[in-house]
């Protein structure tokens, strides 16, 4: 299967490259800048561009893409919309190289799981991540309202440490799944 993932440079990017190779996939990394990729591997290709520049897109879907996984993850403490602009920049990117395959990593708090989570991440949510949270309600909705088949997990905490192949996780589900 050929993925292409969104956010490779990222902690939580790196780790799906890395799976996905250890894998057998071939992936295709979307990054901005490729100097902060420090995976190599003869199944990887690298990209350099932008999910705010449609164009830039493009390269990505050069080689035939089976999915898409986005592991983006943008800190910011005033409203933006990069992760929602970006998304949709994504969605029709997959509509127009028929991609049917999306998942994306969001967050606890964001979407249907607002106000989730033990007495300090409802506080991190509402405190420090409003705006975040704010912009992944946004992407959240546009993949929902795409007729594409996706899935949204929903982590509360990743820890960046060697797989175990064990998840924890409580009885509310941290992910939704369309179909």
């Amino acid at each position: 299967m050929r993925l292409l993932v969104l956010g490779a440079t990222g902690k939580t990017g790196a780790r799906i490259v890395e799976q996905a190779l250890d894998r057998g996939h071939a992936v295709t990394a979307f990054v901005r800048d490729p100097n902060k990729m420090i995976i190599s591997h003869s199944d990887l290709q690298i990209v350099a561009g932008n999910i705010l520049d449609p164009k830039s897109m493009e390269a990505a879907f050069a080689e035939p893409v089976d999915a898409v996984i986005s592991a983006l993850g943008i800190f910011h403490r005033e409203p933006r919309t990069d992760l929602s602009d970006g998304t949709r920049n994504v969605l029709e990117a997959m509509k127009r190289h028929g991609v049917r395959r999306l998942a994306v990593v969001s967050s606890l708090g964001a979407g249907d799981s607002r106000g989730q989570g033990n007495f300090l991440a409802r506080n991190l949510q509402r405190m420090l991540l409003s705006h975040v949270i704010d912009d992944k309600d946004r992407q959240e909705a546009d993949v929902q309202a795409s007729d594409l088949d996706w899935t949204l997990v929903r982590p509360p905490r990743l820890l960046d440490g060697p797989a175990t192949g064990r998840v924890a996780h409580d009885a509310r589900p941290v992910a939704q799944v369309h179909p």
